[in-house]
């Protein structure tokens, strides 16, 4: 199967959002979350490393760093980090309102097959061939494969049995999330704090919110 050209797709964005107010959807959900007037079921949710090196490469900069000078001041930095972190307030909600176990993951590889444009790291999106098993196949390499595989079955795992968890621990028993594949481990999870995994979210929250994607 041939990659889609990323540039055709960002030169002419294509957004899916829901269609908020109709009542499957929510112009905030905060609110909700902090009800827990939600699903009474286990959680598991992830993010991607990368998942700002989007807006880099829409603005045309040449690294995500750069980026994120440009995204906020330095003055600025510390104190809205302070503020807008979201997967940290996300993980607080969560924990405070649900009954059965949370999990969290972070995805972080990066494959050269696999990459649609220069620094894209584990750009937005990055993992949904790893999890449905549509990378390319012809050219990819054994790290790819097995953790394809992996992916694919600790997501199947938690649907079957979501209340013991996909195979580490959950936020309310500890403060660390699953990494898959970094430098320790290139074919399956490492734990790691959540706190090291947020440290950027400062930076791209008002990006986010701007495009009505935060939450």
């Amino acid at each position: 199967m041939e990659l889609a050209n990323n540039g055709t797709y960002l030169g002419t964005p294509l957004f899916f959002a829901p269609t908020s107010g109709s009542g499957n959807s929510l112009n905030n959900v905060r609110p909700t979350l902090e009800k827990g007037s939600w699903a009474d079921v286990p959680v598991m949710y992830g993010t991607n490393k990368n998942e700002g090196s989007i807006f880099a490469h829409v603005r045309r900069l040449n690294t995500a760093k750069e980026a994120e000078k440009r995204a906020l001041p330095p003055q600025q930095v510390d104190d809205r980090g302070s503020i807008y972190l979201p997967d940290v307030r996300t993980s607080q909600v969560y924990r405070e309102t649900q009954p059965h176990g949370v999990w969290r993951y972070r995805y972080s590889p990066e494959f050269p097959n696999l990459t649609p444009y220069d620094d894209a790291g584990a750009y937005h999106g990055a993992e949904l061939p790893q999890v449905l098993g549509t990378y390319n196949a012809t050219t990819a390499t054994e790290n790819p494969i097995v953790l394809s595989a992996f992916m694919q079955k600790t997501c199947t795992d938690f649907a079957k049995d979501p209340e013991n968890g996909p195979g580490w621990p959950s936020l309310n028993e500890d403060s660390k999330l699953a990494d898959f594949r970094n430098d320790e481990n290139s074919q399956g999870i490492t734990l790691i704090e959540a706190k090291d995994a947020d440290k950027n979210c400062g930076i791209w929250f008002r990006e986010s919110e701007t495009y009505d994607l935060a939450w």
